[in-house]
């Protein structure tokens, strides 16, 4: 993880609103968050790409569980900040002191700053199966990095960077692999630095052996998650003065049931989890990277 100087090129938004601010709904106390679009440098790919991520990152900031996205009328927004500028509670400058103004404790920021697209030609047929079979590729790469800021003290608490890349026959289709990874790095990102114990809550079945074929997440719609998707549960340790995340096992969603979902344990991985459950092991679930 870097830390660096917070920087005003930033990240995220609903395309009518200059930001979307976003309610904590967890157990925890509650927290506002202020997201800001994302900045790019370059033209218009580079412009289309990081509003894509825009929309990409406010639907990961809905799905971690610990916000809920108020989308924001412009028109209304701007009627509101007018309002308050008359009152002077509204303060101008700085990325903070703007979500500050408008009750956020912690703002996202960030730039994207690396968009590249490649192509590989090969026997064009114009059939995206026989394409693909005979070496017609194109990749796509995003590198763009976040920062998230605590408001009152304008100071930085997190940054990091992030690189993914996605492949297909067509550019639509490689962006679209890329944005699937991306949205994976950022969800286990953020569930990290805002704390969510996205966790295992209880046993629904068991094995002839007793060991766990089943388990119930407390994590479903509010946290966008679909049948078939693949999770990960990772045993929280510390040497020293550093943190280990151990793999324990996979979970696939089976049903979505409100806020919370049944997942099936992976085969091989059931004696290890059952083990990790008899020690009382701080367990945590992350999403898993996707592979194209």
């Amino acid at each position: 993880m870097q830390f660096r100087i917070l920087s005003l090129a930033l990240v995220i938004v609903a395309s009518l609103s200059p930001f979307v601010v976003a309610e904590g709904q967890s157990t925890k106390t509650q927290m506002t968050i202020g997201v800001y679009p994302l900045k790019s440098s370059g033209g218009e790919k580079e412009a289309a790409q990081a509003a894509q991520l825009t929309g990409l990152i406010t639907q990961v900031a809905n799905r971690s569980g610990q916000f809920k996205v108020i989308p924001a009328n412009h028109e209304d927004l701007m009627k509101d900040i007018r309002e308050r500028q008359k009152d002077g509670d509204y303060i101008s400058g700085t990325i903070a002191k703007q979500f500050k103004a408008d009750g956020a404790l912690q703002a996202l920021t960030g730039s994207l700053n690396v968009y590249e697209e490649r192509r590989s030609e090969g026997a064009r047929t114009g059939k995206a199966v026989l394409d693909l079979a005979s070496g017609v590729n194109t990749s796509v790469k995003l590198g763009f990095s976040l920062d998230l800021v605590d408001v009152a003290t304008n100071s930085l608490i997190s940054s990091e960077s992030f690189s993914v890349s996605g492949s297909a026959v067509t550019v639509g289709d490689a962006q679209a692999n890329a944005q699937r990874r991306a949205k994976r790095a950022i969800s286990n990102w953020l569930v990290k630095q805002l704390d969510f114990e996205f966790r295992i809550l209880d046993v629904e079945t068991r094995n002839k052996k007793n060991f766990p074929e089943t388990v119930l997440i407390n994590g479903g719609q509010n946290m966008d998650l679909n049948k078939s998707e693949k999770l990960e549960v990772v045993e929280l340790k510390t040497v020293g003065d550093y943190k280990r995340e151990v793999p324990v096992c996979s979970l696939t969603v089976k049903e979505v049931q409100g806020e919370v979902t049944i997942c099936t344990v992976n085969f091989n991985d059931r004696e290890n989890l059952q083990a990790k459950l008899d020690a009382n092991a701080p367990l945590r679930i992350w999403f898993r990277e996707i592979n194209d």
